[in-house]
């Protein structure tokens, strides 16, 4: 029985490249959920916070978590949501245990909140509160910045 080689060629490079392209358009279409997601987040609150982690598991596993929190300019999360990305896709789920906290409560709190089970996800959901902590000093030091500016040009 002969096999020609150019269909073993062609079997072989199919084998190798097609998870390759799977992976490429299942990332791309996460990529553009995540920015509508992101422009949904943008509209609810003033500050927006996303904290992504990225454990080590095993010799060549990782777990990752990505948070999305969005706040008001008071500090009270209003909405929150986490993706657990996976080899083909992934599923974002809301975080109704942190909702209407102060950010400052959450960055305290977070290591007892029950439901976050996952390290990983306790690590993000605090790097986000931390992304919206510091957007709200920065914001705080502009505006009296432009407070104090503004006094200064009225002055003859």
């Amino acid at each position: 029985m002969q096999v020609n080689i150019s269909y073993l060629i062609l079997i072989f490079t199919v084998a190798v490249v097609l998870p390759y392209l799977m992976q490429f358009f299942v990332t791309r279409r996460q990529l553009k959920i995540f920015e509508k997601k992101l422009g949904i987040y943008e509209e609810t609150g003033r500050y927006v916070g996303i904290g992504i982690q990225q454990l080590k598991t095993g010799r060549l596993s990782f777990k990752t978590c990505v948070v999305l929190m969005a706040a008001d300019e008071n500090g009270k999360i209003l909405k929150a949501e986490k993706f657990i990305p996976k080899f083909f896709g992934g599923a974002y789920s809301d975080i109704d245990e942190v909702r209407d906290l102060n950010v400052e409560e959450l960055i305290e709190v977070s290591p007892q909140i029950e439901s976050a089970e996952e390290r990983v996800f306790k690590m993000a959901l605090k790097e986000a509160a931390e992304q919206i902590m510091e957007k709200m000093k920065s914001s705080e030091k502009e505006e009296t910045h432009d407070v104090q500016g503004s006094g200064n040009k009225n002055i003859k």
